[in-house]
Protein backbone atom coordinates (compact mmCIF):
# COMPACT_ATOMS: atom_id res chain seq x y z
CA UNK A 1 0.00 0.00 0.00
CA UNK A 2 1.24 3.70 -0.76
CA UNK A 3 1.03 6.20 1.77
CA UNK A 4 -2.06 8.38 1.96
CA UNK A 5 -2.37 11.34 3.03
CA UNK A 6 -6.06 13.12 4.15
CA UNK A 7 -6.95 16.61 6.07
CA UNK A 8 -8.01 16.86 9.65
CA UNK A 9 -10.20 19.75 10.19
CA UNK A 10 -7.82 22.90 8.68
CA UNK A 11 -4.84 22.17 11.27
CA UNK A 12 -3.69 18.42 10.85
CA UNK A 13 -3.21 16.00 8.51
CA UNK A 14 -3.55 12.09 8.64
CA UNK A 15 -1.35 10.14 7.06
CA UNK A 16 -2.10 6.09 6.75
CA UNK A 17 0.98 3.76 6.55
CA UNK A 18 -0.78 0.28 5.69
CA UNK A 19 -4.76 -1.03 5.74
CA UNK A 20 -4.19 -3.84 8.95
CA UNK A 21 -2.70 -3.69 11.68
CA UNK A 22 0.39 -5.86 11.73
CA UNK A 23 4.42 -5.80 12.21
CA UNK A 24 5.37 -3.97 9.17
CA UNK A 25 2.39 -1.04 9.72
CA UNK A 26 3.74 -0.78 12.90
CA UNK A 27 7.25 -0.52 11.78
CA UNK A 28 6.49 2.71 9.29
CA UNK A 29 4.37 3.83 12.63
CA UNK A 30 7.44 3.99 15.21
CA UNK A 31 9.99 5.23 12.18
CA UNK A 32 7.94 8.01 11.60
CA UNK A 33 7.60 9.12 14.97
CA UNK A 34 11.36 8.89 15.88
CA UNK A 35 11.72 10.65 12.46
CA UNK A 36 9.21 13.20 13.96
CA UNK A 37 10.12 13.36 17.62
CA UNK A 38 14.02 13.63 16.47
CA UNK A 39 13.48 16.52 14.03
CA UNK A 40 10.53 18.12 14.75
CA UNK A 41 9.15 20.51 11.37
CA UNK A 42 9.22 23.95 12.97
CA UNK A 43 5.01 23.88 11.83
CA UNK A 44 4.28 20.87 13.96
CA UNK A 45 2.83 21.50 16.98
CA UNK A 46 1.77 17.88 17.69
CA UNK A 47 1.72 14.16 16.45
CA UNK A 48 -0.43 11.46 17.75
CA UNK A 49 0.36 8.10 16.36
CA UNK A 50 -2.53 4.91 16.06
CA UNK A 51 -2.68 1.66 14.54
CA UNK A 52 -2.37 2.62 10.97
CA UNK A 53 -1.98 6.25 11.04
CA UNK A 54 0.08 9.24 12.45
CA UNK A 55 -2.00 12.52 12.95
CA UNK A 56 -0.10 15.62 12.49
CA UNK A 57 -1.18 18.63 14.15
CA UNK A 58 0.48 22.23 12.53
CA UNK A 59 0.22 25.50 12.47
CA UNK A 60 -1.57 26.82 9.52
CA UNK A 61 0.19 30.61 9.68
CA UNK A 62 3.43 28.77 9.65
CA UNK A 63 2.78 25.76 6.47
CA UNK A 64 -0.08 25.06 4.57
CA UNK A 65 -1.47 21.93 4.01
CA UNK A 66 0.43 21.32 1.02
CA UNK A 67 3.69 22.33 2.30
CA UNK A 68 2.85 19.43 5.44
CA UNK A 69 1.88 17.48 2.81
CA UNK A 70 4.94 17.63 1.01
CA UNK A 71 7.16 17.53 3.49
CA UNK A 72 5.91 14.26 5.19
CA UNK A 73 5.83 12.48 1.70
Amino acid sequence: MNTSFSPLGDQAIVIELGTEINEETEKKIRRLSTLLESRPPNWMIEFIPAFITVAVFYDPCAATYSKVQEELA
